[in-house]
């Protein structure tokens, strides 16, 4: 497992129990992110800090992590996972909009 995935799977862990070090977490993962050449691992990292992020309630910031994931999905090619993160995109969105 990389950094990137670890970082990721922290920091949703502790998003989800409310911890406020979870903003930390994203913040090393996404600048993990930068550094890294392949595109999946990317993609997937974006996935985690947008969905680390919804939860500590910063809707727009996840959404534009969120939006960079579609972008490097859509500029591999891989229009499946584009559709899937669009997917999480409304569910950000929607679960803002109900609290």
């Amino acid at each position: 497992m990389n950094r990137s995935r670890v970082l990721g799977a922290r920091a949703r862990l502790q998003a989800t129990r409310g911890r406020p070090e979870a903003a930390d977490l994203v913040a090393g993962l996404v600048e993990t992110l930068e550094a890294i050449e392949f595109p999946n691992i990317r993609v997937d990292g974006f996935v985690d800090a947008a969905e680390a992020t919804a939860l500590l309630g910063d809707v727009p910031r996840a959404v534009g992590y969120a939006n960079e994931a579609v972008r490097l999905a859509e500029a591999k090619g891989n229009l499946t996972r584009a559709r899937q993160i669009r997917t999480i995109i409304a569910r950000i969105q929607r679960h803002s909009s109900a609290v």
